[in-house]
């Protein structure tokens, strides 16, 4: 369901019939866990999977640095916020960034910041050959109720190399949703930042049949809608959840689950969106802005 002025509104509507079990929506706030990594100038690192996605979200202080994921296939870089200054030792060669950009590359790799810096690394789980343990790894323990294997769906083909994508060269369009980009298995789309509350009248109310959505909150404040369909099982009955909270945050949002999101502080507000397997829906539509470089 969604507002006549959202590009979403144009998708096919689902025709899945209802599920016989539904996984519970997953709300890590960063800052009110321990991290996972810390260094002795203070900058912190925090994992957080979905079924086919591992998130690492560092917070880094000026001139320190950490190592990235070692990743057997690409992995999608996030810096979100312009005037934030970070280099990056790759094996492709080296990328210095100082404002909002996307990277996608394969191979090891290192960040250092030259000011205080947020990045966000994003990779396919089946990919990591090392990292630090999710906070979340518990809750994986058992398969998520209605997520397809990763293996069945698209994959895009993007050559060698550190493909670089500034955000600002991809301004805001009535004609597609959001900014999306793709490595070889992830979708990332990198929503434009919101200088003040969403209108609550424009919410979008919706589910996904066979994917979990991947959300992670950078700046603001924002509440969660998530409504849970009933089965004829009562005990798997759940109450809607309305959690009002600040960033940073990651939500993980299960198959079949209703869900929208609204900013409710003014601003900046910011929300980075994840999905895997690729979603084809998007990819229908022309939304994928660096579609001739993955083959798609």
């Amino acid at each position: 369901m969604y507002h006549s002025s959202d590009p979403r509104s144009t998708l096919t509507a689902s025709a899945a019939s209802p599920a016989a079990a539904y996984g519970r929506p997953e709300l890590v706030l960063l800052h009110e866990i321990e991290p996972s990594v810390s260094t002795e100038r203070g900058s912190h690192a925090w994992y957080v999977r979905t079924s086919h996605l591992l998130v690492g979200y560092y917070e880094l202080v000026a001139g320190d640095g950490l190592d990235l994921m070692r990743a057997l296939g690409d992995r999608t870089i996030v810096v979100p916020h312009d005037g934030e200054s970070v280099a990056f030792s790759l094996r492709e060669g080296d990328a210095t960034v100082d404002d909002a950009e996307l990277l996608v590359f394969a191979g090891p790799g290192a960040v250092r910041a030259a000011t205080d810096a947020t990045i966000i690394e994003i990779a396919a789980y089946v990919d990591i050959a090392e990292a630090p343990a999710p906070v979340n790894e518990a809750d994986f323990a058992h398969p998520v109720p209605g997520v397809r294997p990763n293996v069945e769906r698209r994959v895009a083909r993007l050559n060698k190399g550190v493909h670089r994508y500034p955000l600002g060269g991809f301004p805001t369009s009535d004609a597609r949703f959001g900014r999306i980009f793709v490595s070889s298995n992830v979708m990332v789309n990198v929503l434009e930042t919101e200088d003040g509350p969403r209108d609550p009248r424009r919410l979008s109310p919706h589910a996904h049949d066979d994917f979990e959505q991947c959300s992670i909150t950078t700046r603001g404040r924002y509440v969660n809608h998530w409504r849970t369909p009933w089965t004829p099982d009562l005990a798997s009955w759940e109450n809607d959840w309305h959690p009002r909270y600040d960033s940073p945050s990651v939500a993980v949002i299960p198959p079949g689950v209703i869900h929208t999101a609204n900013s409710v502080s003014a601003g900046p507000n910011q929300m980075i969106d994840a999905f895997a397997p690729l979603r084809d829906d998007f990819i229908a539509k022309g939304w994928v802005l660096n579609a001739g470089d993955a083959d798609l």
